[in-house]
Protein backbone atom coordinates (compact mmCIF):
# COMPACT_ATOMS: atom_id res chain seq x y z
CA UNK A 1 0.00 0.00 0.00
CA UNK A 2 3.12 2.30 0.64
CA UNK A 3 4.70 1.91 -3.06
CA UNK A 4 0.82 2.68 -4.47
CA UNK A 5 0.50 5.96 -2.16
CA UNK A 6 4.40 7.01 -2.85
CA UNK A 7 3.65 6.67 -6.56
CA UNK A 8 0.44 7.97 -6.94
CA UNK A 9 0.60 11.55 -5.21
CA UNK A 10 3.78 12.55 -7.59
CA UNK A 11 1.52 11.55 -10.89
CA UNK A 12 -0.92 12.96 -9.62
CA UNK A 13 0.54 16.21 -8.42
CA UNK A 14 2.26 15.80 -12.27
CA UNK A 15 -1.00 15.40 -14.58
CA UNK A 16 -2.20 18.20 -12.26
CA UNK A 17 -0.06 20.68 -13.73
CA UNK A 18 0.43 19.72 -17.41
CA UNK A 19 -4.01 19.93 -17.65
CA UNK A 20 -3.44 23.07 -15.96
CA UNK A 21 -1.41 24.56 -18.62
CA UNK A 22 -3.17 22.73 -21.30
CA UNK A 23 -3.96 24.16 -24.37
CA UNK A 24 -7.95 23.72 -25.13
CA UNK A 25 -9.56 25.14 -28.20
CA UNK A 26 -12.90 24.56 -30.20
CA UNK A 27 -13.62 25.03 -33.59
CA UNK A 28 -16.65 25.30 -36.30
CA UNK A 29 -15.83 23.75 -39.72
CA UNK A 30 -18.15 23.21 -43.06
CA UNK A 31 -17.91 19.61 -43.92
CA UNK A 32 -18.43 18.21 -47.37
CA UNK A 33 -18.68 13.81 -47.57
CA UNK A 34 -19.10 11.40 -50.05
CA UNK A 35 -20.91 8.57 -48.23
CA UNK A 36 -20.84 5.47 -50.21
CA UNK A 37 -24.22 3.55 -49.05
CA UNK A 38 -23.23 0.84 -51.97
CA UNK A 39 -20.60 0.22 -53.80
CA UNK A 40 -22.27 1.78 -57.01
CA UNK A 41 -23.26 4.73 -55.54
CA UNK A 42 -21.75 7.63 -53.91
CA UNK A 43 -24.11 10.51 -51.97
CA UNK A 44 -22.94 13.87 -51.22
CA UNK A 45 -24.22 15.06 -47.92
CA UNK A 46 -22.89 18.69 -46.28
CA UNK A 47 -22.95 20.25 -42.79
CA UNK A 48 -21.54 21.28 -39.63
CA UNK A 49 -18.77 19.97 -37.49
CA UNK A 50 -18.37 21.37 -34.01
CA UNK A 51 -15.50 20.28 -31.19
CA UNK A 52 -13.10 21.03 -28.69
CA UNK A 53 -9.81 20.25 -28.23
CA UNK A 54 -7.36 19.96 -25.46
CA UNK A 55 -3.26 19.37 -26.02
CA UNK A 56 -0.54 19.02 -23.42
CA UNK A 57 2.07 22.07 -23.87
CA UNK A 58 5.09 20.33 -24.41
CA UNK A 59 7.54 22.46 -27.18
CA UNK A 60 7.18 20.70 -30.42
CA UNK A 61 4.68 17.75 -30.46
CA UNK A 62 1.33 18.49 -28.54
CA UNK A 63 -0.37 15.35 -27.56
CA UNK A 64 -3.80 15.15 -26.39
CA UNK A 65 -7.66 15.00 -27.22
CA UNK A 66 -10.44 15.71 -29.21
CA UNK A 67 -14.44 15.56 -29.23
CA UNK A 68 -16.23 16.72 -32.04
CA UNK A 69 -19.85 16.00 -33.12
CA UNK A 70 -20.82 15.67 -37.20
CA UNK A 71 -24.32 16.53 -38.78
CA UNK A 72 -24.09 15.77 -42.29
CA UNK A 73 -27.15 16.03 -44.14
CA UNK A 74 -28.25 15.82 -48.55
CA UNK A 75 -29.74 13.61 -50.90
CA UNK A 76 -32.29 12.54 -48.50
CA UNK A 77 -29.71 11.06 -46.37
CA UNK A 78 -28.40 11.96 -42.69
CA UNK A 79 -25.22 11.07 -40.84
CA UNK A 80 -25.18 12.46 -37.72
CA UNK A 81 -21.90 11.21 -34.82
CA UNK A 82 -20.54 12.07 -32.26
CA UNK A 83 -16.91 11.16 -31.66
CA UNK A 84 -14.00 11.14 -28.88
CA UNK A 85 -9.66 10.11 -29.34
CA UNK A 86 -6.06 10.90 -28.86
CA UNK A 87 -4.67 13.75 -31.06
CA UNK A 88 -1.25 14.48 -32.05
CA UNK A 89 0.23 17.63 -33.38
CA UNK A 90 3.61 18.87 -34.82
CA UNK A 91 4.04 23.04 -34.12
CA UNK A 92 6.25 24.37 -36.58
CA UNK A 93 6.20 28.38 -35.49
CA UNK A 94 8.14 29.09 -38.36
CA UNK A 95 5.80 29.07 -41.13
CA UNK A 96 2.72 28.96 -38.73
CA UNK A 97 1.27 25.81 -39.54
CA UNK A 98 0.13 22.22 -37.33
CA UNK A 99 -0.39 19.61 -38.78
CA UNK A 100 -2.14 17.00 -36.79
CA UNK A 101 -3.97 13.15 -37.13
CA UNK A 102 -6.16 11.81 -34.94
CA UNK A 103 -7.71 8.48 -34.42
CA UNK A 104 -11.16 8.33 -33.02
CA UNK A 105 -14.48 6.08 -31.93
CA UNK A 106 -17.71 6.78 -31.03
CA UNK A 107 -21.40 6.43 -31.63
CA UNK A 108 -23.26 7.65 -35.08
CA UNK A 109 -26.74 7.54 -36.21
CA UNK A 110 -27.32 6.84 -40.41
CA UNK A 111 -30.74 7.70 -41.92
CA UNK A 112 -32.41 7.54 -45.16
CA UNK A 113 -35.36 10.71 -44.89
CA UNK A 114 -37.75 8.35 -47.18
CA UNK A 115 -38.00 5.97 -43.77
CA UNK A 116 -38.68 6.71 -40.63
CA UNK A 117 -35.90 4.41 -38.86
CA UNK A 118 -32.62 5.46 -38.32
CA UNK A 119 -29.24 3.06 -37.88
CA UNK A 120 -27.36 3.52 -34.71
CA UNK A 121 -23.85 1.91 -34.83
CA UNK A 122 -20.16 2.20 -33.47
CA UNK A 123 -17.97 4.62 -35.49
CA UNK A 124 -14.48 5.01 -36.13
CA UNK A 125 -12.40 7.53 -37.65
CA UNK A 126 -8.99 8.44 -38.88
CA UNK A 127 -7.91 12.28 -39.42
CA UNK A 128 -5.04 14.18 -40.85
CA UNK A 129 -5.47 17.67 -41.16
CA UNK A 130 -3.26 21.34 -40.82
CA UNK A 131 -4.16 24.40 -38.76
CA UNK A 132 -2.05 28.19 -39.85
CA UNK A 133 -2.17 30.25 -36.95
CA UNK A 134 -3.97 33.49 -38.17
CA UNK A 135 -3.62 36.33 -34.75
CA UNK A 136 -3.35 35.17 -31.12
CA UNK A 137 -6.31 32.84 -30.58
CA UNK A 138 -7.88 32.22 -33.69
CA UNK A 139 -6.50 29.49 -36.23
CA UNK A 140 -7.60 28.44 -39.83
CA UNK A 141 -8.49 24.65 -40.61
CA UNK A 142 -6.64 24.96 -43.59
CA UNK A 143 -7.89 21.47 -44.81
CA UNK A 144 -8.89 18.48 -43.18
CA UNK A 145 -9.30 15.21 -44.40
CA UNK A 146 -11.29 12.24 -42.44
CA UNK A 147 -12.40 8.93 -43.31
CA UNK A 148 -15.04 7.32 -41.01
CA UNK A 149 -16.62 4.21 -40.78
CA UNK A 150 -18.85 2.13 -39.13
CA UNK A 151 -18.03 -1.40 -37.05
CA UNK A 152 -18.82 -3.34 -40.16
CA UNK A 153 -17.36 -1.22 -42.42
CA UNK A 154 -20.95 -0.75 -44.66
CA UNK A 155 -21.54 2.79 -44.69
CA UNK A 156 -17.70 4.35 -45.21
CA UNK A 157 -17.69 8.37 -45.46
CA UNK A 158 -14.62 10.38 -46.72
CA UNK A 159 -14.99 14.30 -46.20
CA UNK A 160 -13.13 17.25 -46.53
CA UNK A 161 -13.96 20.22 -43.83
CA UNK A 162 -12.22 23.56 -43.62
CA UNK A 163 -13.45 26.32 -40.86
CA UNK A 164 -11.84 28.39 -37.48
CA UNK A 165 -10.46 27.51 -34.28
CA UNK A 166 -10.90 29.32 -31.21
CA UNK A 167 -7.63 28.56 -29.22
CA UNK A 168 -8.30 29.64 -25.27
CA UNK A 169 -4.90 30.64 -23.91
Amino acid sequence: MKIWCMCALPLAVLFSAKVATAQVGGYALFTGADLDTTSTTTTRIYGPTFGFYADFPTPVVKIGGDLRGYLLNGSSKQHYNGVIGPRVEVDLPIVKLKPYGEVLFGVGSYKELSTTDATQHIDYEYIVGVDRKLIAIFDWRILEFSYCNYYNGTVPTKALSTGLVLRIP
